[in-house]
């Protein structure tokens, strides 16, 4: 605790800012070293890219004749296939353009974790910024030159300005994430949410004062602004209304099991729990430590700790039936972590401490 006083007595939180970036722009480019991409999916992005670069968006895809893309194709990656535009058109080599876009990428998404630590005055919220570093499954997937790279920091930043509700930056925030990438039903899941821990917190008052805390017109002003954003992403777009058609199945790769039925992508395959400790050891061991300290000083714990905390459990959950959505675990472990022990204070847990000793050697 002396150290981190030190720290944040002799840098200000733009400078911490800057090395937490630094560091994560070091770690990314030196997994973009390979001279070719971690996933064959990257080849389709990037000419993806230089088509619409070339020739505007691409209306039909006539390539694949076993897919939906065969009858109807969207770009659901379109606002991410314009972003990269200019980094594969300042090279020479596309390929260069799109791996330095990719360690930008990146790096904002980490980026993104310590500030919003940061806006929660989260103590020694660089260290717990750097924490998802750590994370074996967090730094694969965003070390991917794919849409996660950049869309798991957008979703972070969501998640602020939910809890937050900056509901003017909300709706344009929803806006940009419906059009870069279709992660954007997790923002209206993050509203559900928070208005559920709200509700649940009424429980001693009965259950009209709950059903009137989940209705509540800030709430629900809430879930308009971010039902406004999703709207004028999908229908603002080149590809309204096949959009709309693509909808039913991204429904269906969140909700029924694929793998079942046809040979997809490992990524979307069950997880084995007795696997998990060991692939996210640290961040999962923090939080579950976390946790345990948030139960024992539960009356201490703000909303905002508790809807964190249901989140990482629904990502968890998640986790455990695609192994996929570890990449958006592994962050909401390091949130959800901190708040708990901020809301805990040092003096709690101490206690904890105490009483832990005390269990051991008893």
């Amino acid at each position: 605790m002396l150290s981190a006083k030190l720290i944040r007595a002799h840098f200000s939180p733009a400078v911490l800012l800057g090395v937490v970036w630094l560091v994560a722009i070091i770690v990314f480019a030196y997994a973009q070293s390979p001279r070719t991409f971690l996933d064959p999916d990257s080849f389709y992005h990037l000419r993806l890219t230089t088509m619409l670069r070339d020739h505007g968006p691409l209306m039909e895809f006539p390539w694949t004749t076993t897919s939906l893309y065969q009858t109807t194709f969207y770009d659901h990656h379109l606002g991410y296939h314009l972003l990269l535009i200019p980094f594969v058109s300042a090279f020479s080599g596309e390929f260069t353009g799109y791996k330095l876009a990719t360690i930008l990428f990146a790096s904002l998404s980490i980026l993104a974790i310590a500030w919003v630590l940061r806006r929660w005055q989260v103590p020694a919220w660089w260290a717990w910024g750097l924490l998802p570093l750590t994370l074996a499954p967090l730094l694969f997937r965003l070390s991917l030159a794919k849409a996660p790279s950049l869309a798991i920091g957008v979703a972070v930043v969501a998640f602020y300005l939910v809890t937050a509700r900056r509901k003017h930056a909300l709706f344009w925030w929803t806006w940009f994430n419906t059009f870069l990438y279709s992660s954007w039903p997790l923002i209206p899941v993050f509203v559900a949410l928070l208005m559920l821990v709200q509700a649940l917190e009424e429980w001693p008052k009965g259950w009209l004062a709950m059903v009137r805390s989940f209705m509540a017109r800030q709430n629900l002003m809430l879930g308009g602004v971010v039902i406004a954003g999703i709207t004028c992403g999908l229908v603002i777009n080149p590809y309204f209304p096949q959009n709309i058609i693509y909808l039913k199945q991204l429904l269906g790769m969140a909700l029924v099991p694929y793998y079942k039925f046809l040979g997809i992508g490992s990524e979307w395959y069950p997880f084995n729990p007795f696997d998990l400790p060991e692939y996210l050891a640290y961040g999962l061991m923090v939080w579950l430590l976390a946790t345990v300290a948030g139960v024992i000083t539960f009356k201490r714990q703000s909303t905002l700790a508790r809807i964190t905390w249901l989140t990482t459990l629904l990502f968890l959950i998640y986790t455990l039936r695609a192994r996929r959505q570890a990449e958006y675990l592994a962050p909401w472990l390091v949130l959800s972590a901190a708040l708990m022990v901020r809301e805990c204070g040092w003096a709690s847990l101490a206690k904890i401490k105490a009483l832990w000793q005390g269990v051991a050697e008893g």
